[in-house]
């Protein structure tokens, strides 16, 4: 199997766990806030939209474009979109790639305003991972809330069983 394979499964993985938990979230708990490092769902699938955006616009040469989130007024519907389209663009981005994209250097400066050079691959396992590492917030957070529901697995390895 060629590593550019095994990242395009992990971003269609991605935007699966995205879509099922986002799909399970009732609209009242989106919004609700408990304690935590992000103050409620909303906040937590904000920040993964925003970071998912943040990195697919410096892979694809718009990297001045504003985080997502700034200028949003949509509603609950319209944001949960908005994220499943921002994790959706990388399974687009990846499908007509080869192996010779993951060893291409990304130049890029942060939000803070330090430059970095790094390979595409490390990008793109930076995305799934965070993206993972806040799925699991979301769930911790459901449950915070007096969610009582059944939360699917999100794991890669439930993807895979799925797809198999």
């Amino acid at each position: 199997m060629n590593s550019i394979n095994i990242l395009k499964e992990l971003h269609a993985a991605n935007h699966w766990a995205n879509q099922t938990l986002l799909e399970l979230i009732p609209e009242d708990l989106f919004a609700a806030e408990a304690k935590g490092s992000y103050n409620s769902i909303k906040a937590l699938y904000t920040h993964i939209w925003d970071a998912q955006t943040v990195w697919y616009n410096r892979l694809t040469g718009n990297a001045s474009a504003a985080m997502p989130s700034k200028n949003f007024e949509g509603d609950y519907n319209a944001l949960r979109k908005a994220i499943l389209v921002s994790s959706e663009n990388y399974t687009k981005l990846l499908a007509e790639k080869t192996d010779s994209y993951l060893t291409e250097m990304l130049h890029y400066t942060n939000l803070q305003g330090k430059t970095f050079e790094q390979p595409v691959y490390q990008i793109l396992l930076q995305i799934t991972h965070h993206s993972s590492y806040h799925r699991g917030q979301v769930v911790d957070k459901l449950r915070a809330l007096g969610f009582e529901g059944k939360i699917p697995q999100t794991d890669v390895i439930a993807w895979y069983r799925l797809n198999s």
